[in-house]
């Protein structure tokens, strides 16, 4: 199943992003937004919805099974890559 702006987002990843971990995102990023509506997705450029599953990503390869982990930030585009 794909999704609004899925193969952009990809290939976001692959330029942005080091070789080394494509075998791990690549799979979350084409999962990340699978049930939510194009409708919703439609209000988003490809290059926010990039930011923020990668936030989400980095939050998770932090995440050891044993604490929780909550991420609270106001994204900018020169920290985050995009603003709302």
């Amino acid at each position: 199943m794909t999704y609004l702006h899925a193969d952009t987002i990809a290939a976001l990843a692959k330029k942005k992003l080091p070789a080394a971990s494509q075998k791990l995102i690549q799979p979350f990023l084409r999962s990340y937004y699978t049930f939510v509506g194009d409708d919703d997705l439609s209000e988003c450029t490809a290059e926010s919805l990039f930011a923020t599953a990668k936030e989400h990503f980095a939050l998770l390869q932090k995440y050891n099974g044993k604490k929780v982990l909550i991420n609270v930030y106001n994204p900018s585009i020169k920290k985050h890559g995009y603003s709302p």
